[in-house]
């Protein structure tokens, strides 16, 4: 059991008309899930995607799978949710037990991660079913089921051969937005809203830049007319220098009148 004081009931669930987990043949192993009122702290919501031709020619994309469930053979449940990261493939032969009737009946709408091998024993358990598979920032998928290819018995964590099927979200897209009717719409409007807080956010950047632009531009100017200042101021000085040492005219005149009248005095 989680420790989770922070809870939602559930007051609608719709789950898929193709399940029936009696059939030995899993099948629209999908539910949507409608809770009293949103999580407080929950502010973005990711958005379905993907499609078959993002795994074309036998393309694997790498994904983060979550989940809360076993940790070990002990069947230890932490208190917190884990995350891996995965090779995911799409196709009729994406999962290795193709040929079994469980998944030759169902693979459109099955995503395969990796086996586990020696080396890389981290996968889904049990527990973590309806967790998310998350490839591209994207809802792909929803974990279903895991199975070894190897050795059916053995269905057990932390062992080689061990491989998950998640529900490919895709195949069911239609259904999903059938079921989040009106939801949707409210998720547009956030986004909107999200979008256009962002763009104002954006202006208000660009208009702080220009005015720091403009604030630079007047420094620039101010120290530039300082400096002219400085300049005149020098050569105002130099002015003053130069003339101190020249000969006035007026002394020039007196020394000129003073020559002559002592010749006329001499004669």
């Amino acid at each position: 059991m989680l420790h989770n004081r922070d809870y939602r009931h559930c007051v609608e669930m719709h789950v898929h008309k193709d399940y029936d987990p009696e059939s030995g043949i899993m099948q629209g192993d999908l539910t949507v899930l409608k809770i009293e009122r949103p999580f407080p702290n929950v502010k973005k919501y990711i958005r379905i995607g993907g499609k078959p031709a993002d795994f074309a020619n036998n393309k694997a994309l790498k994904c983060i799978e979550i989940g809360f469930g076993v940790q070990n053979n002990d069947n230890f449940i932490d208190k917190k949710g884990y995350m891996i990261t995965t090779n995911v493939r799409h196709g009729r032969t994406a999962c290795r037990s193709y040929n079994v009737d469980f998944i030759k009946a169902t693979w459109q709408q099955l995503l395969c991660s990796e086996p586990t091998t020696p080396k890389f024993l981290k996968s889904t358990c049990p527990g973590d079913s309806g967790g998310p598979m998350i490839c591209n920032n994207l809802l792909y998928g929803v974990c279903s089921f895991s199975y070894n290819h190897e050795a059916p018995e053995k269905l057990i964590c932390n062992v080689s051969n061990l491989q998950t099927a998640h529900v490919f979200v895709n195949y069911f897209e239609g259904w999903v937005k059938d079921k989040l009717k009106g939801v949707e719409d409210i998720f547009e409007e956030k986004k909107k809203e999200e979008d256009k807080d962002e763009k104002e956010k954006e202006e208000e950047k660009k208009k702080e830049k220009e005015k720091e632009k403009e604030k630079d531009k007047d420094k620039d100017k101010d120290k530039e007319d300082k400096d002219k200042k400085k300049k005149k101021k020098k050569k105002k000085k130099k002015r003053k220098k130069s003339s101190g040492n020249s000969i006035k005219p007026h002394n020039i005149f007196n020394k000129v009148l003073t020559i002559l009248l002592y010749l006329l005095y001499v004669d």
